[in-house]
């Protein structure tokens, strides 16, 4: 693992590969690495912490299959990061991401091959609504290992255009995209 605060602040970083050994990202990282570019995470990786990437400079991250959890503001205040792809496979664990983990970044693009959940709250019920008010949300893709597509999870996305929905997806729940 890498321990929580290793990195943060470290203005002049401008990329970093993860070993294929890490396990997990503890919280803020990265966080005010504002040179940060360019960021290869690991199949193996399971954990991002509170966070971890917060204002960096990422344009694009590929969220790999192994990965459990992404922790709010993982990704906040990323001025720069327009694409995010969560790869998965068949045998690919639920993937729990905290709402506000993309919190005041410019993301337009999503890719989604699994199944993404909230976590639960205080009564034991997930929180479905991840990218709730995106208001810079223009396209998202669900490719076949996306199950179902949770309440209220694109809620107030105004400027959602384009959703493509594979023949995976056997769900869609109340209010997924309403406004």
């Amino acid at each position: 693992s890498i321990s929580c605060y290793s990195f943060e602040h470290c203005l002049s970083l401008e990329s970093i590969a993860l070993p294929l050994s890490t396990e997990r990202l503890g919280v803020k990282v990265f966080s005010g690495c504002s040179n940060l570019r360019t960021v290869l995470l690991n199949e193996g990786l399971q954990f991002v912490y509170s966070g971890c990437f917060s204002g960096t400079s990422i344009s694009s991250i590929n969220i790999p299959s192994t990965i459990e959890t992404v922790d709010e503001y993982a990704f906040a205040d990323c001025p720069n990061l327009t694409d995010v792809i969560f790869i998965g496979k068949a045998n690919s664990p639920e993937l729990r991401c905290a709402r506000y983990s993309f919190h005041n970044t410019p993301a337009v693009h999503f890719s989604i091959d699994r199944l993404l959940r909230t976590p639960y709250n205080s009564s034991g019920r997930y929180y479905d609504n991840l990218f709730t008010d995106n208001t810079t949300f223009k396209s998202v893709e669900f490719g076949p290992n996306s199950k179902a597509i949770g309440s209220y999870t694109f809620y107030n996305c105004a400027s959602l255009e384009n959703v493509e929905i594979s023949e995976g997806v056997e769900t869609i729940s109340s209010f997924a995209f309403y406004n």
